[in-house]
């Protein structure tokens, strides 16, 4: 696995070979309990977006993650890994 790297303001990639579903499962999960930042509850929503490395994967995550955000705050969207 590769990265996080910063793709744009609230963006970031990451390159994995393998487990894919396994590793974003995990990173979902991490952002489901509040971060603590100076004595206070912060709730952090994410939404992230796949690709399988093809034609323009970056094309590709940026619409698998629209679709996950238009399904809602914490999800996933796997369509591109199937």
């Amino acid at each position: 696995m590769q990265g996080p790297w910063r793709y744009g303001n609230d963006e970031f990639l990451l390159i994995t070979t393998e487990h894919a579903k396994e590793i974003i499962v995990e990173i979902l999960k991490a952002f489901e309990i509040p971060m603590l930042i100076q004595q206070q509850d912060i709730d952090v929503s994410i939404s992230i977006g796949t690709a399988l490395i093809e034609d323009d994967p970056i094309q590709d995550v940026r619409h698998s993650m629209l679709k996950a955000k238009s399904k809602g705050r914490r999800r996933a969207d796997f369509s591109n890994l199937d």
